[in-house]
């Protein structure tokens, strides 16, 4: 069982300075700007891979590190509903939004 207040996977001894849950996913950056992502890759049964952690897994209970090669430190993160955003120290915005009409 998981203990809600403890510290888990890639997060144990790391310090955060942004952190967003959507309806299903979770973002976060620390403070050397690292990316992690965790919860469902899925929104209204499609899969839409806004976790970002490279599997078919369709769910991450534990935070991942999220592989931003040349994509610059990560300071925001936001998370909604159907999307996700992620600001770097230089002003670059990285984003993944499903539509639903």
């Amino acid at each position: 069982m998981l203990n809600p207040t403890a510290p888990i996977g890639a997060t144990i001894g790391k310090s955060f300075v942004s952190i967003s849950a959507g309806r299903t996913h979770s973002l976060a950056a620390d403070i050397n700007g690292t990316l992690y992502a965790w919860g469902s890759q899925t929104a209204e049964g499609a899969d839409t891979g806004w976790l970002g952690i490279n599997t078919t897994t369709a769910t991450s209970f534990t935070p991942v590190i999220i592989s931003t090669a040349n994509m610059g430190q990560f300071i925001s993160v936001a998370a909604g509903r159907c999307h996700s955003l992620a600001l770097t120290r230089d002003g670059s915005i990285f984003t993944v939004i499903i539509l639903h009409y």
